[in-house]
C-alpha cells in the first residue's frame, strides 16, 4: 500500500474532526422521517458506521455507511418550506452543501468498494470536512 506514512496524519485529522462534531440527540420515537433533525441524526449514525469501519478496515461497512449518507431521505415539503424561510437567499448554498456531501459520499463508497485505504481515508476527511462546514454555516439557523 502506498503512502502508509500519511495514514497516521489522516487518521489524526479524522479523529480531530470527529471529536469536534457533536451528534444531535436522538429524535423522539414519533419523529417525522421527513424532518431535518431526524435525517441529521441518521446521517450521524451512518458517519459513525463509516468511522467504525475505518478503524477496523471493514470496507463493506464503510461503503454501506457512505451509500446511506449519499442516499439519505429528502426533507418533507413542509420542512423544505421551513428551511427556505429560515435561510432565505442562503437556501441555494444549503442545497449546494447537501450536494457536496452527496458527491463526497459517492466517492467514499467507490473508494471503499475498491478497498483502497489511502483513497478511502482521503474521502472520509473530505466528507467530514464538508459536513462540518455545512453545520457551521446553517445549524444554528435551522435548529428548532
Amino acid at each position: 500500500m502506498k503512502n502508509l506514512k500519511k495514514i497516521p496524519l489522516l487518521a489524526s485529522l479524522v479523529a480531530a474532526l470527529i471529536g469536534g462534531v457533536a451528534v444531535a440527540a436522538d429524535p423522539p420515537a414519533e419523529a417525522d422521517p421527513g424532518a431535518l433533525k431526524t435525517i441529521m441524526v441518521d446521517l450521524g449514525e451512518q458517519m459513525t458506521r463509516v468511522q467504525t469501519g475505518l478503524w477496523v478496515e471493514d470496507f463493506v461497512a464503510i461503503s454501506a455507511g457512505a451509500k446511506a449518507v449519499a442516499e439519505h431521505p429528502h426533507v418533507s415539503p413542509e420542512e423544505r418550506t421551513r428551511i427556505q424561510a429560515a435561510l432565505g437567499e442562503d437556501f441555494a448554498a444549503f442545497a449546494q452543501a447537501d450536494r457536496k456531501v452527496h458527491d463526497d459520499a459517492v466517492r467514499l463508497a467507490a473508494a471503499a468498494d475498491a478497498e483502497a485505504l489511502d483513497a478511502t481515508l482521503k474521502e472520509v476527511v473530505e466528507l467530514q470536512s464538508d459536513c462540518v462546514s455545512c453545520h457551521t454555516q446553517f445549524k444554528q439557523r435551522l435548529a428548532r
